[in-house]
C-alpha cells in the first residue's frame, strides 16, 4: 500500500476498520505517511450503535485532521517529481 502511495504521490495512508465487539463497535483510523509508511496516529471510538454519535464525529474529525497535519511532506526525490529543471 505504501509503494501505491509513492507511485500517486500522496503524502498519507489512512486506513480504516469497524469491527464488532459484544454489542459495541469499535471504530479504528490508522495514519500513516506516504513516503516510507512511518506510523502518524490510530484514532479509535467505540460505539453502541453501527453509527457513530455526534460528538464521536466530531472527536474522529478533529483527532483526524490533526494527524494530517502531522504528515511530513513528500520529497520530489520520493514523489519521482523533477520538473524543476527540465524545461529546456
Amino acid at each position: 500500500m505504501i509503494r501505491v502511495a509513492r507511485e500517486l504521490s500522496a503524502e498519507g495512508v489512512i486506513i480504516g476498520s469497524v469491527k464488532r465487539r459484544g454489542p459495541r463497535y469499535v471504530v479504528t483510523i490508522k495514519v500513516r505517511a506516504g513516503a516510507d509508511g512511518e506510523f502518524i496516529d490510530t484514532i479509535t471510538v467505540k460505539t453502541r450503535r453501527g453509527k457513530l454519535s455526534g460528538a464521536s464525529l466530531k472527536k474522529v474529525t478533529r483527532d483526524l485532521a490533526a494527524a494530517i497535519k502531522r504528515l511530513p511532506p513528500l520529497d520530489e526525490d520520493v514523489a519521482g517529481d523533477d520538473d524543476d529543471d527540465d524545461d529546456d
